[in-house]
């Protein structure tokens, strides 16, 4: 089920009014997103932080403050999980060769997997940005199950931006994306009853380790 060979039908998008973002839609097959869906329904998971998503964490954990530590638990990674970043990298050398992806992504010492799990009641997700310190350059995040309406605001601002991720979709926040914009997700911001989100997130070890 699992191929690297035909990506001829993903196709890529950027957004000259938020810099910095961009979408691979048709990043996975129907085929290869339910088998990862009904991957993840095997492990376990716990509530989130704010009481109203399930998430499952692998990786370095982060505490409350979202720091890391060389003495940080690392949570190995699901099996799939190789072969979403061995996509993504053989993807955006092809799609997006201008944007140079981390080579710790997939190394589950080095890069964080945050896996969501969001209902059609609890949609909503408070505007905020990615740690800009403990976390590298490019957030990578895929959408399950169905479309999302993702929110962007520039920082200083309060005029929302909307963008929408189709499921089964592959999103690259980059360069003004990711450190001048706030994103977030209203009430009933997907498209069905349930969403699965998954966001790799590289740990920034220069300045993790000085803290």
């Amino acid at each position: 089920v699992f191929s690297l060979k035909n990506l001829h039908p993903i196709k890529s998008y950027d957004f000259k009014n938020i810099p910095g973002l961009y979408l691979l839609t048709d990043f996975l097959t129907d085929e290869e997103a339910t088998l990862i869906y009904h991957y993840i329904g095997q492990y376990p998971w716990k509530v989130g932080r704010d009481k109203n998503r399930k998430v499952q964490l692998y990786g370095p954990h982060h505490n409350i403050k979202y720091q890391v530590s060389s003495s940080s638990k690392v949570t190995p990674y699901p099996e799939f999980s190789r072969f979403i970043t061995n996509k993504i990298k053989d993807v955006c050398l092809k799609k997006l060769p201008f944007v140079i992806i981390e080579e710790e992504l997939g190394e589950e010492k080095n890069c964080e997997l945050f896996i969501n799990d969001y209902s059609k009641k609890h949609s909503s997700l408070k505007y905020h940005f990615d740690h800009k310190l403990t976390y590298g350059e490019i957030i990578y995040g895929i959408s399950l199950l169905c479309d999302a309406k993702v929110g962007y605001i520039k920082d200083g601002s309060s005029k929302k931006k909307f963008v929408n991720i189709p499921k089964n979709s592959l999103y690259l926040m980059t360069g003004p994306s990711r450190y001048d914009y706030r994103h977030g997700m209203d009430s009933h911001s997907i498209s069905g009853p349930r969403r699965i989100s998954l966001t790799y997130r590289c740990i920034n070890w220069s300045y993790c380790l000085n803290q």
